[in-house]
């Protein structure tokens, strides 16, 4: 339905790997719909975070994800599933009703973990923005760890050019 009447879409955990293929079928599905894809932006499926501490940043991201896959229904997980990580997701729902949110969280394997994140310096945040464009997303969600907002802007700019 989003494809047939958006005009935008905001996709949720898609790991670098299958950006391609997903964003593929959304516009195909937006061409189907008689609609021009140029008419339809999508946000990446997940935040730019620039940051200087990567392990904090990946803490936050599985602890999200672990949250929406055994704390959120059913779609979630269901999504995890369809994209070929059902025994992930089983982990991360036994995990968490044995041991909580922490270990549901640790149940999720770094490498999807990293798969779902864009964080880092900003030359390195610039570069996977740059990919997500390659893929086919036209909009992007940028989050810089900086209090001081001159840094935060100075930071910005070198990630837009």
């Amino acid at each position: 339905q989003t494809a047939e009447i958006a005009d935008g879409w905001i996709p949720i955990f898609f790991p670098k790997s299958q950006w391609k293929t997903q964003l593929d079928a959304f516009y195909d599905a937006v061409k189907a719909a008689g609609r021009d894809p140029k008419d339809v932006d999508v946000r990446n499926a997940t935040s730019v975070t620039v940051s200087d501490d990567r392990d904090r940043v990946l803490q936050g991201v599985a602890s999200n994800a672990a949250f929406y896959i055994a704390r959120m229904g059913d779609f979630y997980y269901e999504h995890f599933t369809r994209m070929g990580f059902a025994d992930e997701a089983n982990a991360v729902r036994r995990a968490w009703a044995d041991g909580g949110s922490a270990a549901g969280a640790a149940a999720l394997p770094r490498d999807l973990v990293e798969e779902l994140n864009m964080s880092g310096s900003p030359e390195e945040c610039a570069e996977a923005i740059d990919q997500g464009v390659e893929a086919g997303f036209t909009l992007h969600s940028v989050s810089v760890a900086e209090r001081d907002p001159k840094k935060r802007l100075d930071i910005l700019k070198r990630i837009v050019g």
